[in-house]
């Protein structure tokens, strides 16, 4: 994908205004899979201190490693491993969609904003997912019958 701001795509090529305190924390999560783990103490948020859990919120993904789950919040780094493997930004819509399985071209209304978008999103069962949990179901359908 190109980077944001660049083609024609609205999922994709929205901005976004964050804190300069978001950004730098944004920017200082290392590449490839960082974690806020990572984080000089004066970037680190009050709240991650006194909680021991949630340790994906503001993370990278990884190129070598599956994506995370999609949620309604995959377009917030405070709601999980959704900063890009690279760029300092959360994924977008497009890219959420695109690992959900929805086709390049699917149309997504934007009409009552990002969030509600990246609701339907994350709520949508992937296609693939699907289709190999179908087939080995299928397989297991026919071992049965040739019992």
């Amino acid at each position: 994908m190109p980077q944001p701001g660049h083609g024609s795509d609205p999922l994709h090529d929205y901005t976004v205004k964050r804190s300069q305190r978001v950004e730098q924390i944004i920017a200082a999560i290392p590449v490839d899979g960082g974690s806020r783990a990572a984080l000089p103490k004066d970037l680190r948020l009050d709240c991650h201190a006194k909680v021991d859990g949630f340790k994906d919120v503001y993370g990278r993904m990884s190129w070598a490693t599956q994506s995370p789950t999609i949620t309604g919040g995959c377009i917030n780094p405070s709601k999980g491993r959704f900063l890009h493997p690279e760029q300092d930004r959360p994924i977008t819509l497009r890219e959420a969609a695109l690992l959900q399985g929805f086709p390049r071209g699917y149309h997504f209304s934007l009409e009552r904003g990002r969030y509600p978008a990246a609701q339907m999103i994350g709520n949508a069962f992937p296609p693939k997912f699907a289709e190999h949990h179908a087939r080995e179901i299928a397989n297991c359908l026919d071992n049965l019958q040739t019992q």
